[in-house]
């Protein structure tokens, strides 16, 4: 049932609610519910994404939210569960694109070299990475600035980024990284 069902339902059962308090809710849902993962916007320049989609359906309006996306590169980190069609989903993914393949650090979570080799059958090339952080530092090292970096593929992978840290990467110079940065970078992979 959508919001706006129960919202009626609950109107037509007496409960008071302003239309008001509904567009406030809905304006901050994000805030309010901690829940992230559609399409959310946490870096800029380069623009860095983090979307849940895990099927063939989230694949598809991933790909076309991409479309309509400014960009030069394309970068995809990728981590998926064991249970889920993996064929389905890749078979749908760009070809021309860096890939990062990971794992979300789950007992379902389908090994990084596992999916790489699944991927590499649609034609889809990248690197393995142990954990998804280290997939974004190691993205956040070769995108420009008008690039696109998108980690998707899991609920589970997007609620291991260490938001946090999101913003320091893109504040270091990564060529010239100080004895002190790099005990932060350290932190990064935990």
């Amino acid at each position: 049932m959508t919001v706006l069902a129960t919202y009626k339902q609950l109107k037509e059962k007496g409960w008071n609610i302003a239309d008001e308090h509904l567009r406030e809710g809905l304006k901050n849902v994000k805030k309010l519910t901690g829940l992230f993962g559609r399409w959310d916007i946490v870096n800029t320049n380069p623009m860095l994404v983090l979307d849940v989609a895990h099927n063939a359906q989230g694949i598809k309006q991933l790909i076309r939210q991409i479309a309509l996306t400014p960009h030069k590169k394309l970068h995809i980190i990728l981590g998926m569960v064991n249970d889920k069609d993996h064929d389905e989903v890749l078979r749908l993914l760009p070809k021309d694109v860096i890939y990062y393949f990971t794992k979300a650090e789950i007992p379902r979570a389908l090994p990084e070299e596992e999916l790489a080799n699944k991927a590499s059958k649609h034609n889809l090339k990248g690197k393995s990475f142990m954990n998804v952080n280290a997939a974004l530092y190691s993205a956040s090292l070769k995108a420009s600035k008008d690039d696109l970096i998108i980690v998707c593929g899991s609920i589970f992978l997007i609620g291991e980024i260490s938001l946090k840290n999101i913003k320091s990467i893109w504040e270091k110079d990564h060529s010239s990284v100080s004895a002190f940065e790099f005990i932060d970078v350290l932190d990064f992979f935990d």
